[in-house]
């Protein structure tokens, strides 16, 4: 039994909005940075819930396990999220500390990944924890259309950030 049919699917809107000029020949050094336009140009576009990002994790079968968060904070050391200190995903980053972080900001067609190692940073108390997603890798995705994308690709190596244009 199909649910969704690809062709009623092919007739819902996907990737609408105008995105804004992104000129990849003047990458900034750190992706932070490049993180922190985004994020003001989203906040500046008036698209919702700019703080919201999906974060995945893994559960004690290998599998992936994603759920919102809301971003708290970023830093040099990272980003930055706030959970309950019993709660499922602090025992998956403490048994795999991995995650990614996924933030979508509509309708400017802009995503970031990123991946890194999770660290507790903060427990203020015994029921909520704030922990970090110190990245390793960030991907900066811009949809031309339904289509066509431009994509950077910031990796950490032994000399710092490398930036990476993926696709034109």
């Amino acid at each position: 039994m199909t649910y969704l049919d690809s062709e009623y699917l092919a007739g819902q809107s996907s990737l609408t909005g105008q995105a804004p000029d992104f000129d990849t020949d003047n990458l900034p050094s750190h992706p932070f940075e490049l993180f922190a336009q985004w994020f003001d140009a989203a906040v500046a576009a008036g698209c919702e819930d700019v703080r919201a990002t999906t974060l995945a994790t893994v559960d004690e079968n290998g599998l992936p396990d994603a759920r919102m968060m809301t971003l708290m904070e970023l830093t040099d050391n990272g980003f930055c999220f706030g959970t309950g200190a019993a709660s499922t995903k602090v025992k998956q980053l403490r048994d795999s500390p991995v995650a990614a972080l996924n933030f979508w900001w509509q309708p400017l067609n802009r995503a970031v990944r990123v991946r890194g190692t999770a660290r507790l940073q903060d427990a203020p108390n015994e029921h909520f924890h704030v922990w970090r997603i110190e990245p390793m890798r960030l991907e900066f995705f811009q949809a031309v259309d339904a289509r066509n994308a431009t994509r950077v690709e910031y990796n950490f190596e032994a000399n710092g950030w490398v930036a990476t244009v993926l696709d034109h």
